[in-house]
């Protein structure tokens, strides 16, 4: 089926117990922290056939109208409060097992529409809604939300990650709207 990827749903779990059930809570869990790491499962990628909608998750939200300057960096500097322009959370996920292959991808892109175009009643507070990108439209997130380490290059080099975060909020501000 193709819309096999639409229906899964994520939770995260600390020392076996639930601590996020929803995308959105999850989403709240990780924007409260500067940085996390995730585990895997890596079986359930596996026994999917490495299909995107299985792989690692990262949540996407596009940024709001207008926003010309997300968080100003540059290749020597730290990521800081004090340089950020804008409540907006740019979600960068970052692995070497990424390519261009919309059959085989080890990220899960879960995308939300925050400009909610459907909300009937302006003041129903509602909870975002995501879904799972395909693979084609996962592999159009690439240098913006999902960033492919060339694992050396890393090690060498280390302001890679930051040189990259800047070049990835540059081109989400560049491009303004997703491939889809």
């Amino acid at each position: 089926c193709d819309d096999e990827y639409k229906k899964y749903h994520y939770q995260l779990s600390q020392n076996e117990i639930v601590i996020a059930r929803t995308d959105d809570d999850i989403v709240q869990l990780l924007e409260s922290k500067k940085i996390c790491g995730i585990q895997d499962d890596y079986p359930f990628w596996s026994q999917q056939n490495c299909v995107p909608w299985a792989g690692k998750p990262v949540w996407v939200t596009p940024p709001p109208p207008q926003s010309s300057s997300l968080v100003t960096t540059t290749p020597n500097t730290e990521l800081s409060a004090d340089n950020a322009k804008s409540d907006y959370h740019h979600h960068v996920f970052f692995d070497d097992n990424i390519h261009n292959d919309p059959t085989d991808s080890i990220v899960a892109v879960r995308y939300c529409d925050n400009n909610d175009k459907n909300k009937t009643n302006p003041r129903e507070e509602k909870k975002k809604m995501f879904t799972s990108l395909n693979g084609k439209d996962t592999i159009c997130m690439q240098g913006k939300h999902v960033v492919r380490v060339p694992t050396i290059d890393a090690i060498l080099d280390k302001y890679w990650f930051l040189r990259q975060i800047a070049l990835a909020e540059k081109k989400v501000v560049e491009d303004g709207s997703y491939c889809f």
